[in-house]
């Protein structure tokens, strides 16, 4: 709306003077509208009971609510019945459960506006129980053939789900191995069952097993004589005969598959047969080592070889 302007005019006449018109102007302003305040009664919380005895302290906070067109002079934190207090922050004491608390606040010109929040107290859950995790299960090879191999035991994947894990223990059942995140240890030949025993900074403990397995390498491989198939100590044609048997399903495994790969390529066909009747025959020089004595395959393959009279 804009002014209104209202014009007052008079004139007068005395005796032998006359006195002109004379005006007044007065300005008329319409009247003001006052804007509300705004109420902001801060975001909904969800507060833990930390020390569990069914109350927990909690800050209302109000200091976002404002007055577009003045002041906010008044502030009042009411829950249900109870009026918590009268300033724009504060901190109240709530029991367990959901509250809605209601902010309302009131200007300099007496306009009054509410907003609300949802607090909810939920007891302490109380200490929970640490994980231990020891790893998974090893299998190895005492490679140095000494009777007992190092293992690396690791309990990093250990956690603790509300603190810290403060202690780790590893042990068997006759012995302490150590008493760090990750220990190295000896472990003989066989099958150790670990337990890891950790411990929070509550002063609960769990524990974990993983399992060890140590063994022993394999022995070396026997000596034996290249083309002496039926392990008799010497190569003749009732060899390669013994290894068509084979070939064919009718004759057991020999107890030296390495004596009967008479061209030493790692396989029993009847490239061999075919080799060692060469051999035997004269029709070429000699086989490959070992063949002059007994002795090791020089060529690691996958064939076996078992200890043999002519070989022992």
């Amino acid at each position: 709306a804009s002014n209104v302007v209202l014009r007052f005019e008079s004139s007068m006449t005395t005796g032998l003077f006359s006195v002109g018109s004379l005006g007044v102007d007065a300005i008329l302003a319409p009247p003001t509208t006052n804007l509300l305040p705004v109420a902001n009664a801060g975001s909904d919380q969800t507060v833990i009971d930390d020390d569990n005895d069914g109350l927990a302290a909690v800050l209302l906070d109000g200091t976002a609510s404002f007055d577009p067109d003045g002041a906010i002079i008044t502030y009042l934190w009411i829950d249900g019945l109870t009026n918590h207090g009268g300033t724009p922050t504060l901190t109240a004491s709530l029991p367990v459960g959901s509250h809605t608390i209601s902010l309302a606040v009131i200007d300099d010109d007496g306009a009054i506006t509410e907003d609300t929040v949802v607090i909810t107290v939920v007891p302490t859950q109380g200490n929970q129980l640490p994980i231990a995790v020891a790893g998974p299960a090893q299998a190895v090879t005492d490679v140095d053939n000494d009777g007992v191999e190092l293992i690396t035991l690791d309990g990093s994947d250990s956690f603790d789900p509300d603190g810290t894990i403060v202690s780790y223990q590893w042990s068997d059942t006759n012995s302490t191995f150590g008493f760090g995140v990750t220990t190295d240890a000896l472990f003989p030949i066989g099958e150790t069952v670990v337990t890891l025993l950790v411990t929070d900074d509550g002063g609960l403990e769990s524990t974990d097993t993983t399992i060890i397995s140590v063994s022993s390498p394999p022995p070396p491989p026997a000596d034996f004589l290249r083309g002496d198939c039926n392990g008799d100590g010497g190569v003749d044609v009732s060899d390669p005969i013994l290894l068509l048997e084979r070939l064919f399903a009718s004759a057991a495994a020999p107890p030296c598959e390495d004596s009967c790969d008479g061209n030493d390529d790692g396989n029993l066909d009847l490239g061999d047969v075919i080799t060692m009747l060469e051999h035997v025959f004269g029709l070429r020089g000699s086989l490959p080592e070992p063949a002059a004595a007994c002795g090791p395959d020089p060529v690691a393959d996958g064939l076996t070889c078992s200890l043999t009279a002519s070989c022992p």
